[in-house]
């Protein structure tokens, strides 16, 4: 997306929008950079530090380098551990500490309620003079039921975020796992252009050092995938 900021005669400011997010104040001079690099001696890191705000480059030097042979790797690696050994398992624990810390505050909420309904039922009795409560005691016993059932209902609502944002991670982990066997099994016979595709959605970023060793900046949050999967021994 494209922003108009100043016009003056024919020249214009503006700010660009990336699609994966960031901003480029323009007009820019853009880098063209070849398998993500620039030429002569200046790396990535060298990029940020004089704020390099964008490089141009393009899935075909991203499928030449890492290459056919990282892709494949990294695929054969996810391909050889089922599932539910990747996430299920791995989550299995947390989610169900999670679960039982809800079921535990939502239980705590319905007895603090149900006290509450019994001090106000109680109240009507007062009225007419059938309870042992004075109506003091009864709006000191309210104020302090009312207080505890405030702080168990955030204490519950606490737990239902925790478990939610677990539940959704973990559905997040299935669709990537997913979205990971559907490339690996389309990767070998797919079309060049197929290819690429494949890679710039596996791929946010390749940093390129002096000597051309990678860094792969992975689309997939292949740190909850990292068990049995040695990432930074793949891209070497």
């Amino acid at each position: 997306m494209f922003k108009v900021i100043k016009k003056e005669g024919k020249a214009r400011r503006g700010v660009f929008t990336c699609a994966h997010g960031g901003e480029v104040q323009t007009p820019v001079f853009m880098n063209v950079g070849t398998q993500a690099a620039i030429k002569g001696g200046v790396d990535a890191f060298d990029l940020h530090d004089l704020g390099c705000q964008i490089e141009l480059s393009n899935t075909y030097h991203l499928h030449l380098r890492p290459g056919d042979k990282v892709v494949r790797q990294i695929f054969e690696r996810m391909k050889a551990i089922p599932k539910s050994e990747i996430v299920n398992i791995r989550y299995r624990e947390k989610m169900e500490e999670r679960k039982a810390l809800l079921k535990s505050a939502k239980s705590d909420y319905a007895k603090a309620a149900a006290e509450l309904d019994t001090l106000r039922a109680e109240v009507i009795k007062s009225l007419r003079g059938e309870s042992a409560f004075s109506q003091d005691l009864l709006g000191s016993l309210i104020s302090d039921c009312e207080t505890k059932c405030l702080e168990v209902q955030h204490t519950m609502e606490a737990a239902q975020a925790a478990y939610d944002e677990g539940q959704a991670m973990l559905d997040a982990l299935n669709a990537q796992y997913d979205d990971i066997i559907s490339w690996a099994d389309m990767y070998d016979s797919a079309s060049t252009e197929s290819k690429k595709m494949i890679v710039s959605c596996l791929i946010r970023r390749v940093e390129v050092y002096r000597d051309y060793r990678l860094h792969i900046d992975f689309n997939i949050d292949f740190e909850q995938f990292s068990a049995g999967l040695d990432i930074s021994a793949i891209a070497a």
